[in-house]
């Protein structure tokens, strides 16, 4: 499995927490990634990260992102070409109605998420 996230507070403990479970269960994470979309070179990283994606294996990918940053990833994703990927998030994009009307929205189709109890 992949796992990206923001670079913020939410993002790297979200992942944290995630990775400590994880392995505790004994998952592989392949690869993470870790963005913000107010970086000045966002656009680079983001190509950086999606071919991360592309010559990766795993089909499953983790986020702890914010909706502008998926909807950047999902963008960029649909440009390049690559579908077919289960994504797994956070509350904090699943739940955005705006993500219907941004490019490549269909790539989330089918996508699951979880909510924190205690945050």
């Amino acid at each position: 499995m992949g796992a990206i996230s923001n670079t913020n507070d939410y993002g790297i403990n979200g992942m944290d927490g995630f990775a400590r479970a994880a392995q505790k269960e004994g998952v592989c994470i392949e690869y993470y990634e870790a963005f913000e979309s107010t970086d000045p070179e966002h656009s680079v990283r983001v190509r950086q990260i999606v071919d991360v994606i592309r010559n990766a294996t795993s089909k499953v990918i983790v986020t702890f992102v914010s909706h502008r940053e998926i909807k950047i990833l999902v963008a960029e994703l649909q440009r390049q070409n690559i579908s077919g990927l289960q994504w797994v998030g956070s509350e904090a994009w699943l739940t955005d109605d705006s993500l219907i009307d941004s490019e490549g929205h269909t790539a989330l189709i089918g996508a699951i998420g979880f909510t924190v109890r205690k945050a």
